[in-house]
């Protein structure tokens, strides 16, 4: 085991070393069959990116955090916590990321990316981020929009 453990440990050194690594994660993260394991890679060692790799691939990080299917979804999520409490420029790069996407998932109008959304916004503690989306999912037509709003709202005060 402990064979195995480092010869995974120096194979995971030797890639965050290689020129091309933010383009290889690229890759992974959008080829369906290595996507979670790129996921793992970057939520489980959370130094591996530097802010302008995160500033990168964070936008395609959310999108599989609020749009992925559910097992990349949750990993995604853990990853981009993990980033925003990092550092405080990796807390920035993430916020951004987010910011820049999100009138594009409120125009969807689609009730499961909104809550996909406001859970990731509560997790990475995006109180700002979550206000402007609760906002936007009160009193909408939608019922089960209006409820995100009732649902997340409490967490605020």
């Amino acid at each position: 085991m402990r064979e195995a453990d480092a010869a995974l440990l120096a194979c995971r050194f030797h890639l965050k070393k290689h020129a091309d690594f933010a383009h290889i994660l690229a890759q992974a993260l959008a080829c369906t069959s290595e996507r979670n394991l790129a996921l793992r890679f970057l939520r489980d060692d959370a130094g591996a990116l530097s802010d302008a790799q995160l500033a990168e691939l964070a936008p395609a990080i959310v999108d599989l955090a609020v749009d992925g299917n559910l097992d990349d979804l949750i990993v995604a999520r853990q990853t981009l916590v993990r980033y925003a409490a990092r550092f405080t420029s990796s807390r920035d790069v993430v916020e951004d990321a987010v910011a820049r996407v999100m009138d594009g998932y409120l125009a969807r109008e689609d009730d499961f990316v909104l809550r996909r959304l406001a859970e990731l916004l509560l997790d990475a503690g995006f109180a700002h981020a979550l206000r402007r989306l609760l906002a936007a999912c009160k009193d909408h037509a939608d019922p089960d929009i209006a409820e995100i709003h009732d649902d997340f709202s409490r967490h605020l005060a």
